[in-house]
C-alpha cells in the first residue's frame, strides 16, 4: 500500500510541475536557456532540503516567484532548495517564505 501511495504522490508531483512549467511559457515566454544549467548547479552546491534536510526528490523554488520577477530567474539570491513536496505546498502557497 505504500509503495502504490509513493507511487500516486510522485505522479501528480510531476503532473503538478510540468502544469506550472507549462503555465509560466504560456504567460512569459519560455525560460532563459541557462535555467537547467542554473538549476543543476544549484541543487549541487546545496543538496538538501532548506527545511527537512532530505537529500532526495529536490527542486529549486524562487522566492520571489518567477511569474511576478522574471528578471531574478537566475539570481542565485533568489532560490532556494525544497524537496519537491514541499516546494509545491510551502513554496508556491507561500506559507513559510
Amino acid at each position: 500500500m505504500e509503495i502504490i501511495l509513493e507511487f500516486l504522490i510522485d505522479f501528480f508531483e510531476d503532473l503538478l510541475l510540468r502544469w506550472t512549467y507549462h503555465r509560466n511559457e504560456k504567460l512569459l515566454g519560455a525560460r532563459s536557456s541557462s535555467w537547467s544549467k542554473t538549476r543543476k548547479e544549484f541543487i549541487r552546491n546545496n543538496p538538501t532540503c532548506a527545511i527537512t534536510g532530505d537529500k532526495k526528490r529536490l527542486e529549486v523554488h524562487h522566492i520571489k516567484d518567477y511569474s511576478h520577477h522574471p528578471e531574478l530567474e537566475l539570481d542565485p539570491d533568489n532560490l532556494i532548495v525544497l524537496r519537491r513536496d514541499i516546494h509545491f505546498i510551502f513554496g508556491h502557497f507561500n506559507t513559510i517564505l
